[in-house]
């Protein structure tokens, strides 16, 4: 047990009891490392003060003798002001990067959309069926046998002649016959009539693509060499137009 005597010299110990408040909290400071020792952990300190004199003890378990009277005040005092907010710490280090996650099932098919408007037709053809004699009085320039006007577009473009001939003699006539358009054509013949009395038959087929900016028209124009007689029996143009024309 810790006894604590505070008396002021020259002054009488009755006026001590007057001023008890400020003694025990004077004596809590002079007392503390005896009653740290004790092992103490309660947040209210215990102490007996004398009736007469004045004197202060501590007392673990709260019970005071006679002549005394019992005191205790708070081991903590009232709570300070919250201080200033310090100043922002430096942002740390970016950590690593984490593990990439599994992959999500797929969702589920969506609803068919409606059936789109049906688009423009873009195949033109011209035919003709016309027994027409190519090279009549040996002219051998040529002879437009059909024509097909197009608009501004890109175009796959073939054509068909249908060619005969009968043979007089056996000299052969070479015809050929070339399709036009734009700034392209294609052209192919052929040997009609090798023997006497013999009609020759023969079909001939061009075709190749072309881009136009203007209107255009196609043409078959087909031409017969030294020997002339040979007849158109039927012809064929026709363009399909695309998005694009490529020529490899």
């Amino acid at each position: 047990m810790t006894r604590i005597t505070l008396r002021r010299p020259g002054r009488r110990t009755v006026r001590a009891r007057r001023h008890l408040a400020g003694v025990a909290a004077l004596s809590l400071v002079l007392a503390g490392g005896a009653y740290a020792a004790t092992g103490g952990v309660d947040a209210r300190v215990d102490a007996c003060a004398a009736k007469r004199g004045g004197d202060l003890r501590i007392t673990k378990d709260g019970s005071c003798e006679r002549g005394e009277r019992r005191v205790s005040w708070s081991r903590t005092g009232p709570a300070g002001a919250q201080g200033q907010p310090g100043p922002q710490g430096t942002a740390g280090a970016a950590g690593p990067a984490g593990e990439r996650g599994q992959q999500g099932a797929p969702g589920a098919q969506g609803d068919r959309g409606p059936q789109g408007e049906r688009g423009p037709s873009d195949a033109f053809e011209k035919r003709v069926f016309v027994f027409e004699e190519i090279g009549i009085d040996g002219v051998t320039d040529g002879q437009t046998v059909a024509e097909l006007p197009l608009a501004p577009g890109a175009y796959v473009l073939s054509a068909r002649a249908n060619l005969q001939r009968a043979s007089a003699t056996r000299n052969p006539g070479v015809t050929s016959c070339t399709l036009f358009a734009g700034t392209d054509s294609d052209t192919a013949e052929t040997v009609l009539g090798t023997q006497d009395g013999q009609v020759a038959i023969a079909a001939l087929s061009m075709s190749f693509v072309e881009s136009a900016t203007s209107p255009i028209t196609a043409q078959l124009v087909c031409t017969e060499g030294h020997n002339p007689g040979a007849l158109v029996a039927g012809a064929r143009i026709t363009a399909v137009r695309v998005g694009a024309a490529h020529e490899g």
